[in-house]
């Protein structure tokens, strides 16, 4: 994904509209201790959070650009809140 994916003209334009962190577990302390903290087992994994840092998705292993966007666009819409209507 490093090469193919992040690189991506389409995943650029996405990116900017959203915030990501990469972090590497083997590499980076942060990343260890976030990988412990969510119990990341397989990698690639992506992971979703709110505000919060409450996870909401999660995405595991390797997807071309335009099936990530849409995995994650799905992700972020399912937690957009509804509108409440009372009558």
């Amino acid at each position: 994904m490093t090469r193919e994916v992040y690189p991506n003209k389409e995943f650029i334009e996405f990116s900017r509209k959203n915030i990501f962190m990469r972090f590497f577990s083997d590499t980076d302390p942060e990343g260890a201790r976030l990988e412990r903290r969510f119990g990341v087992d397989g990698y690639p994994t992506l992971i979703v959070l709110d505000s919060n840092g409450r996870e909401i998705g999660r995405i595991m292993g390797e997807r071309s650009a335009p099936d990530l966007i849409d995995e994650l666009q799905s992700i972020f819409d399912k937690t957009q809140k509804k509108p409440t209507i009372r009558l």
